[in-house]
């Protein structure tokens, strides 16, 4: 296990943990930049979508000729 792990156990009581076998490498940073991430990641999906009906096109266009 080398990141970390949230673990909740419940029966008589409850109980929950954050564990870290390897230190905390793998949590993000209190100013991490999450809008730029956001907006990274709606530019890929608009790209994948415009590409897809490009290709859409293309394929059309191929078959009529």
């Amino acid at each position: 296990m080398e990141s970390t792990s949230l673990m909740f156990a419940y029966g008589l009581d409850l109980f929950f943990a954050r564990l870290t076998p390897s230190g905390t490498f793998d949590i993000l940073k209190d100013d991490f930049d999450h809008l730029l991430i956001s907006v990274v990641l709606v530019g890929f999906v608009i790209a994948s979508v415009i590409c897809k009906k490009l290709g859409k096109n293309h394929t059309l266009k191929q078959a009529w000729q």
